[in-house]
């Protein structure tokens, strides 16, 4: 069971495994039994902030304009492009991931989706790590 610091209430102490990764609030947010809002820790948290990148929007953050790499920006749905902006986003915003390998996109399960896998190296680890994200691409 994970300590507080400081007054009751307060943030949670890190996970002795979440190492230098470190610690954020989870993503999506949601809230404990407790009411306080879930902390996630370690690659967890890493594969959360890739999510954040594919989800904003550029333009979406007012004090970083150049930030995000959703795809519902580009009409039609630009899928190089989008990948292009993902891979300059991630070099410029996460420092936690060394390279990006590949990205890979298939046909997903329904019509009009796709899913887009990103192979994906961690900043002192040795194993590559897959982020599959699925989108909608509209009417075939």
């Amino acid at each position: 069971m994970a300590t507080t610091v400081g007054t009751p209430g307060a943030i949670q102490t890190p996970s002795p495994t979440g190492g230098f990764f470190g610690q954020g609030v989870s993503y999506p947010l949601t809230l404990t039994t407790t009411g306080r809002l879930q902390l996630s820790n370690g690659t967890t948290c890493v594969e959360e902030a890739l999510q954040t990148i594919l989800e904003t929007g550029t333009g979406e953050r007012p004090m970083l304009p150049g930030f995000g790499a959703r795809v519902g920006e580009f009409e039609p749905i630009d899928m190089q492009r989008m990948i292009a902006k993902f891979k300059k986003d991630v070099a410029d915003y996460e420092p936690r991931v060394e390279t990006i390998s590949s990205v890979d996109i298939q046909n997903g399960p329904g019509v009009g989706e796709v899913s887009v896998s990103i192979f994906y190296v961690l900043v002192g680890d040795a194993n590559e790590r897959i982020l599959t994200y699925p989108i909608f691409v509209g009417p075939a």
